[in-house]
């Protein structure tokens, strides 16, 4: 993955859907990229199951390679700090040291999700990333969410966008579901889906467009 990570957008919104499901709890889940690319798509682990069964996990990846049309793999992992802040805790550095036992250029991102804000209704999101030395220190890597270019390849990814989310959704019902008396924090934030459903509707017609384009030369 180089010194930094990209994430596409979808990606990028499928963690913050992800977060924002209780923030008062750490959410986390795997990273996957094509070879040398962007991270493409995302996997929420359960927050009510953590010790999630690694065949599962690998079965979804070859479920969302067969329809990238490309392999898939593991680069790294996303949680969120409810602490609001972004320094790597033992924690994170211990499980980072492990990923990378594995997978050598695996890079960890964190959130700190629901930050203070001059606007009553908006939530401030922090996002940063890092990989371990191996004495076990942080080394911070840049975090860079930015869109793919259109290409025959790049469109595949985009149904890897809804698959994101629809599991991200599922994790979200799961949590639901288990809660007692469910709070206004276990609820999905209409401020935090909106803006999503929107990015990937408008990312849909972009599509659709270059697609037109291409089809038309």
């Amino acid at each position: 993955m180089g010194t930094f990570v990209k994430l596409t957008p979808s990606a990028y919104h499928a963690m913050m859907l992800h977060f924002g499901i209780d923030v008062s709890r750490e959410m986390k889940g795997i990273l996957f990229s094509p070879p040398n690319t962007f991270v493409v798509t995302i996997i929420p682990l359960s927050s009510v199951n953590p010790d999630t069964n690694l065949t599962s996990i690998d079965a979804r990846c070859k479920e969302l390679s067969r329809l990238a049309g490309t392999q898939l793999t593991v680069v790294g992992w996303y949680h969120s700090h409810v602490k609001k802040c972004l320094q790597p805790t033992e924690e994170d550095l211990d499980f980072q040291l492990k990923l990378q036992a594995t997978i050598p250029h695996s890079v960890a991102v964190v959130a700190s999700f629901g930050g203070p804000s001059e606007d009553m209704m908006a939530k401030v999101t922090s996002l940063s990333a890092f990989r371990c030395s191996p004495e076990g220190k942080p080394i911070p890597v840049d975090c860079l969410v930015r869109p793919l270019l259109p290409s025959p390849s790049s469109s595949k990814y985009y149904e890897l966008a809804c698959c994101s989310l629809e599991d991200v959704l599922m994790a979200a019902q799961e949590y639901t579901l288990s809660q007692e008396t469910p709070k206004a924090s276990v609820k999905l934030d209409s401020y935090i889906l909106a803006p999503i459903l929107a990015n990937i509707h408008s990312m849909m017609k972009s599509l659709e467009v270059g697609i037109s384009r291409r089809n038309a030369v």
